[in-house]
């Protein structure tokens, strides 16, 4: 059957962070932004080859783009276009620029979130919930850096926020293990919370190159498995 989708784009500037454990692309490592433009990319190539409608939202602050879902070969092109020309932004919450697009896209369809999803946690759920209730399913891919997930930096560093918050001169050591549980409470709190309202999570690494970590979800869904 065929489907309508919208992709929702983060462009705040944590999505910036490239870390030195990312995978390789065309010579270079990925940040997440970059990593994120790639699946998306390549969810649009996949939905459009099987006749789906596509859309795009990108945001940071607010939303910056919307291209509502449509199936032709002219709006592959529009799509790649435009998250070709991408560019991260500042800081923003999260969960009220999800909740303006649950009210501007048309009910019915899919929707698929690719974010570091870095706020609110509860409110973020909150946002989820809306935009479940008034869509036929909701995906969400979390993609965060390897480094944000292990946490390996031993020697003293100088921390800086991508969103341009906060700056820190600290021993990485002293926080790791305070860091580590921090991380995992977080992404407990959005599986069990997707898991609730059953809307897919999938967790990425940007150390796994991203056209693995797409096919093992979508193999994974087909079968029904995970």
């Amino acid at each position: 059957t065929n489907v309508r989708v919208m992709l929702c784009l983060d462009c705040s500037g944590s999505m910036d962070y490239r870390g030195d454990l990312a995978a390789e692309f065309e010579g270079r490592k990925l940040s997440k932004f970059e990593y994120a433009k790639y699946l998306a990319a390549g969810l649009t190539s996949m939905f459009i080859g099987q006749q789906d409608g596509v859309g795009l939202t990108t945001f940071d602050t607010r939303v910056r783009e919307f291209i509502p879902a449509k199936s032709s070969k002219g709006q592959l092109f529009n799509v790649l276009r435009h998250l070709d020309e991408a560019q991260v932004g500042g800081e923003t919450e999260l969960a009220p620029i999800f909740d303006e697009v649950a009210e501007r896209i048309p009910s019915r369809g899919v929707v698929i979130v690719i974010s570091d999803l870095l706020g609110d946690t509860s409110r973020l759920l909150k946002a989820f919930h809306h935009i479940n209730y008034r869509h036929d399913e909701l995906i969400v891919l979390h993609v965060m850096a390897e480094e944000e997930l292990r946490f390996p930096f031993d020697s003293f560093m100088h921390f800086k926020d991508l969103e341009g918050i906060a700056e820190l001169e600290l021993d990485p050591k002293s926080i790791r293990a305070d860091y580590l549980d921090r991380v995992e409470a977080f992404v407990k709190m959005l599986t069990d919370g997707c898991a609730g309202m059953h809307a897919d999570y999938v967790p990425l690494s940007t150390k796994t190159p991203f056209v693995k970590g797409i096919t093992e979800y979508l193999a994974r869904r087909a079968t029904g498995v995970g």
